[in-house]
């Protein structure tokens, strides 16, 4: 992020709805033009306030060929294959446009799910709840095609009948319409994820990472993590997310860009309440201390009752082999060894295995195969790559350096 104070979200963009079966060839034809025109516009707009500007972008997502009473684990293949790909798609628009926390141009963007035909609850909302937030968006940008003027209308028209109606004023621009997008359905997805038992429920979901300067990786992860939850509000839900305390990363590269804990929880759970709550106000937070391990932790309520618990870890277990209770656990591409030592551990205190859900890692090429593990360093959206380039940023060269010291070194040759 550029600025450290998180923004009211302040632009939106309204993406026709696309089926999840796409490749990711038709969604890039589909949308790339919308994203990379309204992405220009919000980067430019962090380059002249230098305040991190926020997009939430709304995409349209149909639980196509499931049903209401199935399981929230039986659509995740499904929908971590579009949101993926969309989340590439956009890596690929930032990597392209130059935008980044390092050029000051930052452009904290989210994908906002929302469903056409039903509430699906956490993490996708129906179109009235969308339009009827209080979100105070100036800026909407839509797309030309016929469909997305209807949807566009259909939102104006929806807002305006609701109590927090922010269409006065409103800057409204259409952006361009993809070229050559088909959905004729002819297109076959990526291979799915493959997971044993998706039909069980799960109550109580683990996260864990270090989550330094909050990157769109990191937002494809939390997103897929509130996705297992179920919507069932007659049980207890909760969301756990394990965020590495700031005296396990001191040999981390380039440790002195890191964000402390209460700065990378904060933009955890900022981005959290983004795509969870309509209205983005948790009802009720409570900040804890441990004495005995001096762990953080912080937990929110929110009006679906939902809890969600921001909590300190110092290893790489967590609390996934302290609470009994959690049932499942997200995990990036590049962690899968994590996963079956949490298991091995709960084997050992005789509790029931985790059912374990991966996250591709994402990278901005364009050519690359989705699954590659063939990724340039640079590609590769990680935190480690942006606290670099604040790194090279900052950091004088090695020229430089070389003149400071021989002006330094004859200056006090001089004086003797």
């Amino acid at each position: 992020m550029a600025t450290e104070g998180q923004p009211a979200p302040s632009w939106l963009l309204l993406l026709t709805p696309s089926p999840s079966s796409s490749s990711f060839d038709t969604l890039k034809n589909a949308y790339q033009s919308a994203l990379r025109e309204s992405l220009q516009a919000v980067s430019a707009a962090t380059k002249t306030s230098g305040k991190t500007q926020r997009m939430d972008i709304a995409l349209g997502y149909s639980r196509t060929g499931l049903a209401k009473s199935d399981s929230r684990s039986s659509q995740y293949s499904d929908f971590h294959d579009l949101l993926g790909k969309m989340y590439k798609l956009l890596c690929m628009i930032y990597s392209q446009l130059a935008i980044g926390i390092e050029l000051d141009n930052d452009v904290d963007a989210r994908f906002i799910l929302y469903d056409p035909t039903f509430d699906q609850g956490i993490c996708i909302f129906n179109w009235e709840t969308l339009a009827a937030c209080r979100r105070p968006w100036k800026h909407t940008f839509f797309t030309s095609s016929d469909q997305g003027k209807r949807l566009r209308d259909i939102f104006l028209q929806s807002r305006e009948r609701s109590q927090y109606s922010f269409v006065q004023g409103q800057d409204i621009k259409p952006v361009d319409t993809g070229v050559g997008a088909s959905y004729s359905g002819q297109d076959q997805p990526n291979k799915s994820i493959s997971m044993s038992d998706s039909s069980r429920r799960h109550f109580s979901v683990a996260v864990g990472g270090t989550f330094d300067h909050l990157h769109l990786g990191h937002k494809l992860l939390l997103t897929m993590t509130a996705s297992v939850v179920e919507i069932d509000q007659r049980r207890p839900r909760k969301l756990t997310i394990g965020i590495t305390g700031d005296t396990l990363l001191k040999k981390k590269q380039y440790a002195e860009y890191l964000q402390d804990w209460d700065q990378r929880q904060r933009h955890v759970r900022d981005f959290l309440l983004s795509i969870l709550e309509p209205d983005t106000n948790s009802e009720s937070t409570e900040r804890n201390y441990n004495q005995e391990t001096s762990a953080r932790s912080v937990r929110d309520e929110l009006h679906s009752g939902l809890i969600i618990n921001y909590v300190e870890i110092f290893d790489p277990f967590g609390p996934t082999i302290t609470d009994e209770e959690i049932s499942a656990l997200v995990i990036s591409g590049e962690t899968r060894s994590g996963g079956k030592a949490v298991n091995d551990r709960r084997a050992e205190k005789g509790w029931a295995s985790l059912q374990i859900f991966e996250v591709d890692v994402l990278d901005a090429g364009e050519d690359k195969a989705r699954g590659s593990t063939e990724i340039d360093f640079e590609d590769k959206i990680s935190s480690t790559e942006i606290r670099r380039k604040l790194h090279r940023r900052h950091a004088p060269d090695a020229a430089t350096m070389e003149r400071q010291l021989r002006r330094s070194d004859s200056g006090s040759q001089a004086q003797t």
